[in-house]
């Protein structure tokens, strides 16, 4: 989903050139610390990591995909675990001005029930939306695998500006790849397959595998103008 972006690496921050950026990312980690306990407590879901963070440039004529960060889903048909627990995404514009009604690069987050994943995408896109404007200083936190979510189409040249963050299961992450063979050669064999109702791509990520995620990690994609 993200044709223009940067992940902000400790040696990005090192430049000092970042300054602010690099604040601003120890305080989504804080904060997603912050939250652990509980949602260990009360859903089951932890992590043993959090990503470096992804600056991404929303602009243009473009719709961008409905989708889970983790569609991980259940039995032999499913697709397996790919590791991430947690999104966080906080948005960076404040030349956004309410009066215009526009929310473009924004998100529509979908409200599933937080204690399971939903059973299919037609059950998500029914669920009641909440429209997330790309106001400056607007910070969204949802579960991965239970929230399905889409940026809002951007019309024009004007850029929104959102920075990503994932908190992810390395054990899961790295036993991703493996599995995911593993179910591809089930499903060859004649032992099944992904329904036409589930989510799209393997472990998606804005449109990206998990896999192919974690590969880029640290790695400086393109930058908006």
């Amino acid at each position: 989903d993200e044709p223009e972006a940067s992940w902000l690496a400790d040696g990005v921050f090192a430049t000092g050139s970042l300054d602010g950026f690099a604040v601003l990312t120890q305080s989504m980690q804080t904060f997603a610390q912050n939250l652990q306990a509980e949602l260990h407590r009360s859903l089951g879901v932890a992590w043993s990591s959090v990503w470096d963070a992804m600056l991404a440039c929303y602009t243009g004529d473009r719709t961008y995909e409905f989708h889970l960060d983790n569609p991980r889903g259940s039995g032999e048909n499913g697709l397996p675990d790919n590791g991430v627990r947690l999104t966080l995404c906080y948005f960076i514009n404040p030349h956004w001005n309410p009066e215009d009604g526009y929310c473009g690069g924004g998100l529509d987050v979908f409200l599933t029930d937080p204690a399971s994943p939903p059973t299919s995408a037609s059950a998500a896109r029914r669920a009641p939306r909440l429209r997330i404007a790309p106001h400056a200083d607007t910070l969204v936190a949802f579960l991965s695998d239970r929230m399905a979510h889409q940026v809002i189409a951007t019309t024009g040249d004007e850029i929104w500006l959102c920075l990503w963050m994932w908190c992810v299961d390395e054990q899961a992450v790295a036993e991703f790849p493996t599995r995911m063979l593993e179910r591809q050669s089930l499903w060859e064999g004649g032992g099944g397959g992904m329904r036409e109702d589930d989510f799209g791509e393997a472990g998606s990520i804005g449109g990206s595998s998990g896999a192919e995620i974690e590969s880029l990690r640290g790695a400086e994609l393109s930058e908006c103008d």
